[in-house]
């Protein structure tokens, strides 16, 4: 890593053991080895943008807010829609080694990426589907604890494609940017009086997470 690099990467260390949770040397070797296997391979296979400076800040540490609100239990089983080069996935998974993620993506490409990745870190109890959302439901409704998403689709498709996976008590964590609202409207005109939802703007935060985004949440009554 380069100087800047190494700064980004000790700012995401300190912000994740000071606000978030706190991780241990094999956690912040994994995150390194990360970084450094996503930069080698998307110059292969264009995994994510190009620019390297804003890496840990847009992709790392926003994905690891979602540990901010909610800390995952070892029995918790998580489904990340659209995991793409592992945002939010991977990096929830590296915060809760003991629970259960199921990682899924319809580009092969990225969900080849993504089960090498899983083999360097050695992580266990996780699985990679190169597979479309809608051809989950029949093996997997009503399995999962949580479902994430992170730069997906627009919040009313993904209530509809995330509502069969979740239990009863399931609670959906999506990232959304700056035009949240607009997604928020559009969910409303769905008019599912079963669900509520709740939005957590990341300004609001006690550090800076260099984002205007939300993290929007939609459960059951």
């Amino acid at each position: 890593m380069n100087n800047s690099i190494d700064i980004n990467i000790e700012f995401f260390f300190q912000t994740i053991n000071n606000f978030i949770l706190k991780i241990d040397p094999e956690q912040e070797r994994q995150f390194m080895l990360y970084y450094d296997f996503l930069i080698e391979q998307n110059k292969k296979f264009n995994l994510i943008s190009r620019n390297e400076k804003d890496i840990i800040e847009r992709h790392f540490l926003n994905s690891a807010l979602i540990a901010f609100y909610y800390k995952f239990l070892p029995t918790d089983k998580i489904i990340d829609i659209g995991s793409g080069a592992g945002f939010p996935g991977i990096i929830l998974k590296i915060l809760f080694p003991q629970s259960q993620f199921t990682l899924v993506d319809s580009t092969t490409k990225k969900t080849n990426f993504l089960k090498e990745l899983v083999s360097k870190l050695k992580l266990q109890k996780i699985e990679i589907l190169n597979d479309r959302v809608e051809n989950l439901s029949k093996n997997y409704s009503d399995k999962f604890d949580f479902v994430t998403a992170r730069a997906v689709s627009q919040l009313d498709k993904l209530f509809l494609l995330s509502k069969s996976l979740i239990n009863r008590r399931g609670i959906m964590v999506f990232l959304k940017g700056k035009k949240f609202q607009e997604e928020i409207d559009l969910f409303y005109k769905l008019k599912n009086n079963d669900y509520n939802l709740n939005f957590f703007p990341l300004h609001s935060l006690p550090f800076s997470a260099g984002s205007d985004g939300v993290i929007i949440t939609i459960q059951r009554s």
